[in-house]
């Protein structure tokens, strides 16, 4: 809900119709005609009349309506919520956008639904075996990731060994072709030459100051949003 003023343009102006809409949309950055409005509500707020005083004030507002997705602004997509007033007149018509944000609250119970430790044997048959483990599959935007690496047979040459934060944004359909995008958000250095055999390394990950987004999976049936640990 809320209001919308008006400032009158000359001492005489007639509209035939104002109209307020309430517009959910998914844009994709690379090829704008593969984007999709998933909400849209009109409500008329005044018909035929005329703008009596300087500054004119109409109220509106949208009941029950499901705001079901967060607002999201990537390198390859946006999803946003837009405000949009239009005053039509006889032979014309005016319109303004306004953007708002859409947050959920975060409940911190989600981060317990089907977590679990990440546990992970890799390697190179007999010159390398690797165990990684990290304490969680879910964590929140601000939290600490915490894991550790053990090395179980080390016959190969390591010079150096890093563990990278991914970001994977990926668009469903469309003509382009770009329709992912794998970005590095940090790179934590874990050693700089050789390990010995059975040694553990431990790692830490403070998340907070990378500004993450929450993980979105399946969004409308257009995008999604997911982060991954890779081992280089």
């Amino acid at each position: 809900s809320g209001k919308i003023e008006i400032i009158r343009p000359s001492p005489s102006f007639d509209y035939t119709l104002i109209t307020v809409e309430l517009i959910g949309q998914i844009i994709n950055n690379g090829d704008q005609k593969n984007s999709v409005k998933f909400l849209s509500v009109t409500n008329d707020i005044s018909k035929n009349g005329t703008l009596s005083k300087e500054k004119n004030i109409f109220n509106f507002i949208f009941k029950k309506v499901r705001l079901q997705y967060e607002s999201y602004k990537g390198d390859l997509i946006e999803l946003k919520y837009l405000i949009k007033v239009t005053i039509n007149k006889t032979m014309r018509s005016f319109s303004y956008e306004e953007e708002f944000a859409v947050i959920k609250p975060f409940e911190r119970d989600i981060l317990k639904k089907n977590d679990e430790p990440i546990s992970m044997n890799v390697g190179i048959q007999n010159l390398l075996s690797i165990l990684f483990e990290v304490n969680h599959i879910n964590y929140s935007i601000h939290g600490t990731l915490k894991g550790s690496v053990t090395f179980g047979k080390v016959n190969l040459l390591i010079t150096k060994m890093e563990i990278r934060l991914m970001k994977k944004e990926t668009i469903y359909g469309g003509s382009n072709n770009n329709n992912t995008k794998l970005k590095i958000i940090s790179s934590y250095e874990l050693i700089d030459g050789g390990p010995y055999k059975n040694e553990t390394i431990p790692f830490r990950f403070f998340l907070l100051p990378y500004n993450l987004t929450p993980t979105y999976i399946d969004i409308a049936s257009f995008f999604s949003v997911r982060y991954y640990l890779n081992i280089v």
